[in-house]
């Protein structure tokens, strides 16, 4: 089974907007823990 292009292009956005998230959220985590230190 394959996704279709607009599955596939919906599952690459999705994608990005998570990665982005994730990052945010670690370089929040890392900028508090250089703070607490």
């Amino acid at each position: 089974m394959q996704p279709t292009l607009l599955q596939s292009a919906t599952l690459s956005h999705w994608g990005a907007l998570v990665r982005r998230h994730w990052n945010y959220a670690l370089g929040q985590r890392l900028d508090w823990l250089r703070r607490k230190t």
